[in-house]
């Protein structure tokens, strides 16, 4: 199998002592980092999902200190769909039933051990194509096109699917409240509803 890996400098060292295991079994691409040295994880998240979305690579691994970042900043990116585990049970689990390509492991959370069992269980384990996790796949994908509505903004926020951040990923959002009909725009980022109090055009 085809694997991206990854980490900031958090998860540097635990990158580097999986990395031997997984070259004996596994064509492994290395995004780096290279050193200990600090790095942003989105910009090594970014990298690992584009290889995972040109079909370079059939999975991803990403280290950062707790895998938190790592998985928040691969979910950012539209197409891709990143779980942070750390025991085996959701790492098998998140495949079968949610489809999920990147693997996030936090280096300064669990052992080395712990860590190729883990990363066993995700790279052994296989979508099951069941009709109800692939429905819920295609709700999952209609979520990056939403109207957002929360008591506490006075107006409904609408965020088209496909926009960027100024780092080039592609935003998502999660549903608040009640929900409009979907509204997908090519233009602005945010837009909060014309004809209301303090009404404005936001970009991120």
């Amino acid at each position: 199998m085809k694997i991206a890996v990854g980490s900031d400098h958090c998860g540097y060292k635990m990158k580097m002592q999986v990395l031997p295991y997984l070259e004996k079994n596994h064509e492994i691409i290395d995004y780096g980092c290279y050193s200990t040295d600090m790095v942003d994880f989105p910009d090594i998240a970014q990298q690992i999902c584009g290889a995972i979305l040109s079909g370079k690579a059939e999975r991803g691994i990403m280290f950062c200190s707790t895998g938190c970042g790592a998985v928040i900043a691969c979910n950012k990116i539209k197409g891709i769909r990143a779980a942070l585990c750390h025991d085996t049970y959701c790492a098998h689990q998140c495949v079968e039933h949610d489809n999920v390509q990147i693997l996030a492991l936090g280096g300064e959370v669990i052992g080395y051990y712990t860590a190729i069992e883990v990363i066993n269980s995700f790279l052994g384990a296989e979508f099951s194509g069941e009709a109800e996790f692939v429905r819920r796949l295609e709700k999952l994908e209609h979520l990056s096109c939403f109207l957002l509505s929360h008591p506490d903004f006075p107006d409904s926020v609408a965020c088209q699917a496909g926009i960027q951040d100024p780092l080039g990923h592609i935003l998502r959002g999660l549903p608040v409240g009640g929900i409009d009909p979907l509204l997908c725009s090519a233009e602005a980022d945010l837009e909060l509803r014309p004809g209301r109090a303090g009404a404005h055009h936001t970009s991120l």
